[in-house]
C-alpha cells in the first residue's frame, strides 16, 4: 500500500512527519516557505508573505495545538491569533497530479462540515472533505484517492465559522 502525504497539521500545517515510509511524497511542508496558495479573507493573515513560521507557531496565541510533529503549521487563528473563532477566510494549495492512493494529514479545530474543513478538490468540485472535533488536538487524517491517481487536485482550507471553535 503506497501513501501519497499531505502533511497537514490544521490548525493547519502541511510539514514533514518524523516516520515517513520511504514511498510517501511530501506535498508541503509548512516549516519552510510555502508553494504556491492563495489566501482569502482574514483567517490566515501573515500567510501570503510565504513564511509559515509566523503566524503558524503552535506555541503562539491564546491557544495551544496538541499533538504536532513540527514547529509550524498553517491555522485559521489571524495573524496574532487574538480572534479565534472572528476570522473567515480560504487557503487554497497549487495544483499537483495525484501519485499515490491516499493522502494522509493532521488536523484538528471545529466539527462543522462545510464551515471549517479541509477539502480535496477535483476540478474544482470537492471530492473529500474533513473536519476537526472541536478539540486542539491534532488527529491523523486520510482521504482515500485511488480513482483520482494520475488528476490534477487541489487542497482547500475553509474556515467560515465565527461561532465557537470557529477555526482550523
Amino acid at each position: 500500500m503506497k501513501f501519497f502525504v499531505l502533511n497537514i497539521f490544521l490548525s493547519l500545517g502541511l510539514t514533514a512527519m518524523a516516520t515517513q515510509a520511504a514511498e510517501d511524497l511530501v506535498i508541503e511542508d509548512f516549516e519552510k516557505k510555502h508553494g504556491d496558495w492563495t489566501f482569502e479573507g482574514s483567517a490566515f493573515t501573515g500567510y501570503g508573505s510565504g513564511d509559515y513560521w509566523q503566524p503558524g507557531r503552535f506555541d503562539r496565541g491564546i491557544l495551544r495545538t496538541r499533538g504536532h510533529r513540527g514547529y509550524a503549521l498553517l491555522k485559521s487563528w489571524g495573524r496574532d491569533g487574538r480572534n479565534v473563532d472572528g476570522e473567515t477566510g480560504r487557503a487554497l494549495s497549487s495544483a499537483f497530479k495525484l501519485e499515490r492512493n491516499f493522502i494522509r494529514f493532521m488536523m484538528s479545530g471545529g466539527k462543522a462540515p462545510g464551515q471549517t474543513c479541509v477539502n480535496l478538490l477535483v476540478d474544482g468540485k470537492v471530492v473529500r472533505s474533513a473536519t476537526g472535533n472541536n478539540s486542539n488536538q491534532l488527529e491523523a487524517v486520510a482521504f482515500e484517492v485511488s480513482q483520482f491517481k494520475g488528476k490534477d487536485v487541489q487542497v482547500e482550507v475553509i474556515d467560515r465559522s465565527k461561532g465557537p471553535w470557529g477555526h482550523v
